[in-house]
């Protein structure tokens, strides 16, 4: 069923595209792939698939790193030794406080382990002033861990709450270590502030649109609590770090990943060992670049990704979308180094076909391996067009028109060259 819905929707969503391509096999080759697969027979499925691709990337996008409204603490503060665990269940209207004793210029170690319950950690003096929130891109599971250094000696609180209104779910807190502070301590403090104030920055930005002043001062931030946990060698924060980081920017991820890249009119990142498919890709690539450009008077940024299914998720690990699919992100387009993908559908089109109809397809157009890999390298000219398209301001209505707007954008450059 999986891949039935990827390779459906793999064809409802570029069949215009490749129809403008003018290319002798086009139309035989496109009704051999909706003839060949399972799915022709399937109309929910094909609804589904259509959904499932051209919902990744809803103009617009979600918004990112709201905040959690502030809640008030209803129960009673739970008293918290070292080494104590508290199982709790997170109520979706108030917080629940939990309490512990600290001498002046000690650190606390405070872990919140979500286990069904998207929570927000956040912590306040004596004297209730906020001191720190946590609240990392890892879903309902996984772990929020705090870090809290006192200035005075008090009593010290710990908030969590769900991090939604109506959520509910489980937590277990649990206090690690109250101690001295030792040097790498500051460090700590210092990349979980960097990440609260990436976070905070980036709240009003969306997938789709947002200044790109806004979008580098959250960067920046992520990139700096990314670079502290990897100089730290917390393989788990540095991970979560650039899991904001690429949220916030493709582009950024890559960099702070140190793939190899090239740059001329277009930088392309790639996968260590595919620097010739990735040159050659931007070679047919950048005349678009400067065609599209020039006629329409604005300039994305329009960088290009050539990566191998280790690295396929690094930009964009919020999207899950399966590797080989062709498609673009703010100020990226993405393409895989290898065609694994594109030999599986080979087989299963080779499979629905006649001799003479496999015949016929290579008679009008070459061997269906040979239209395959065109057919999905040239989609990255369609994903180009949606990135002048949203530069250029056009807000699409609906997913449907948005594509046709970036086939639009392409057919006019293949025209005309």
């Amino acid at each position: 069923m999986a891949y039935s819905l990827h390779f459906s929707a793999l064809v409802v969503k570029y069949l215009p595209f490749f129809a403008v391509l003018r290319r002798p096999a086009a139309w035989l080759f496109t009704g051999a792939l909706l003839g060949a697969h399972p799915a022709r027979s399937q109309a929910p499925d094909l609804l589904a698939a259509t959904y499932y691709v051209t919902g990744w990337l809803p103009l617009g996008g979600p918004t990112l790193g709201e905040e959690a409204p502030h809640l008030l603490a209803a129960p009673a503060p739970i008293p918290l030794t070292v080494g104590q665990s508290v199982k709790t269940t997170a109520a979706s209207d108030e917080a629940q406080l939990y309490t512990f004793h600290m001498m002046a210029g000690q650190v606390a170690h405070v872990v919140a382990d979500q286990q069904g319950a998207d929570v927000v950690v956040t912590a306040q003096d004596p004297n209730d002033q906020p001191l720190a929130e946590v609240d990392n891109p890892n879903g309902s599971k996984g772990l929020e861990i705090l870090w809290l250094q006192a200035a005075t000696a008090g009593n010290y609180r710990v908030a969590v709450h769900p991090l939604e209104k109506n959520s509910t779910g489980t937590y277990q807190i649990t206090l690690e270590a109250v101690r001295a502070a030792t040097p790498a301590d500051a460090q700590r403090l210092r990349a979980q502030q960097l990440m609260a104030e990436g976070r905070k920055l980036r709240g009003a930005l969306t997938l789709r649109a947002s200044s790109a002043a806004e979008r580098q001062a959250a960067t920046d931030k992520f990139a700096a609590t990314y670079a502290t946990w990897h100089e730290l060698k917390d393989v788990r924060e540095a991970n979560l770090a650039m899991l904001s980081l690429a949220i916030t920017s493709a582009n950024a991820a890559l960099v702070a990943a140190k793939l190899p890249s090239s740059t001329n009119k277009m930088t392309v990142y790639y996968s260590p060992g595919f620097e010739a498919r990735a040159l050659a890709i931007r070679a047919n690539l950048e005349p678009a670049l400067a065609f599209l450009t020039t006629k329409l008077h604005v300039s994305p940024v329009v960088n290009l990704a050539i990566l191998n299914q280790a690295g396929w998720l690094l930009p964009h690990p919020q999207l899950q979308i399966p590797y080989g699919t062709p498609h673009s992100v703010p100020g990226l387009v993405l393409l895989p180094a290898t065609l694994e993908f594109d030999k599986a559908v080979v087989a299963a089109l080779k499979s629905g076909l006649t001799a003479s109809q496999l015949r016929a397809l290579e008679a009008a157009g070459g061997f269906i391996e040979q239209q395959m890999q065109a057919y999905f390298e040239d989609i990255a000219y369609h994903e180009m067009g949606h990135l002048y398209a949203y530069d250029y301001g056009v807000k699409a209505p609906t997913h449907w028109i948005s594509e046709f707007l970036a086939t639009y954008l392409m057919e006019s450059y293949l025209i005309e060259n």
